[in-house]
């Protein structure tokens, strides 16, 4: 006999997680991520002595892949291990004292194998919930029993310490049910399951931005001066600066364009006039040089 005792962080609050314990789709979502598909077989919702909520299911399953090791596939097999889920739990209650109990029969081994457990929640300080699971299993089979409560034993271990990953899978993969829960999911697993991957980062030359946030600082002061009535005299001092901004901007730009001016002149060659040489040009005129 084994006894488990599985305490699991998950990223929903405790009310979130248990109303999808009421989802079809989240049914079908762990046994799949489990490598298993389930059918619903039993289903009734009722109410306690005390006029609680509750409901009862029972879920058969079908293994997509077998689990038993395949050194002991000549020993055990897998599909007579085929598990039969039955749960039962309070529909607005999930404390220790409220606990959902479920069993696990094998119907090949029905008499021989008896898996019982309980699960509840409890608050989490980050937000989300702890789920606390507490498990026992038997196995009576003769010569496997023991290798049977590690194959078991695994697969729960499995199933109900993986919350942190699987809840924002099926976050991601199921907005229409998470728009059906008691309240927002949390925040940052929410937007941890939903983000895709990081564009990759352009380096860009970074923009001169003082020019623009100036003028707009100086609109306002202006704005507010003129709308309170304040003296003239500073709405003029404030002009006045900015005209001589300008004409610094302006006069540098002056020097500029004269040194510029004064480089490109200088790059010239320098045309200087020549006399007029009267022998040569009859020189030019006799060997049939046109002056």
């Amino acid at each position: 006999m084994k006894d488990l005792v599985l305490n699991a962080p998950c990223p929903l609050k405790p009310q979130q997680l248990w109303h999808l314990k009421s989802e079809r789709a989240f049914d079908d979502f762990n046994a799949s991520y489990d490598k298993r598909r389930v059918n619903l077989d039993f289903e009734e919702v009722f109410e306690d002595t005390d006029g609680e909520r509750k409901t009862k299911t029972t879920m058969s399953s079908i293994l997509l892949e077998n689990p038993v090791p395949l050194a002991l596939r000549g020993v055990v097999d897998g599909n007579l291990i085929a598990p039969v889920i039955t749960s039962e739990w309070w529909l607005d209650h999930w404390d220790e004292k409220h606990a959902c109990l479920f069993s696990v029969e094998t119907p090949a081994f029905s008499d021989k194998i008896s898996v019982h457990g309980k699960q509840w929640l409890l608050d989490d300080s980050n937000g989300g919930c702890l789920v606390c699971t507490r498990v026992k299993i038997d196995c009576r089979v003769p010569g496997i029993g023991s290798i049977v409560e590690r194959i078991i034993e695994s697969g729960m271990r499995k199933s109900y310490t993986s919350y942190e990953k699987r809840i924002p899978v099926f976050i991601k993969e199921h907005p229409d049910v998470v728009s059906r829960l008691p309240e927002a999911c949390h925040q940052q697993e929410c937007h941890q399951a939903c983000q895709t991957d990081d564009l990759p980062q352009v380096n860009k030359k970074p923009k001169v931005r003082w020019l623009p946030q100036h003028i707009r600082n100086s609109h306002i002061v202006l704005k507010e001066l003129s709308e309170n009535e304040q003296d003239d005299r500073k709405v003029h001092v404030l002009r006045g600066g900015w005209m001589q901004k300008l004409l610094c901007c302006s006069g540098g730009l002056r020097g500029i364009v004269r040194r510029y001016t004064r480089v490109s002149e200088s790059k010239q060659p320098e045309l200087l006039p020549v006399a007029f040489d009267k022998e040569l040009s009859e020189k030019c005129r006799e060997i049939g040089v046109v002056d």
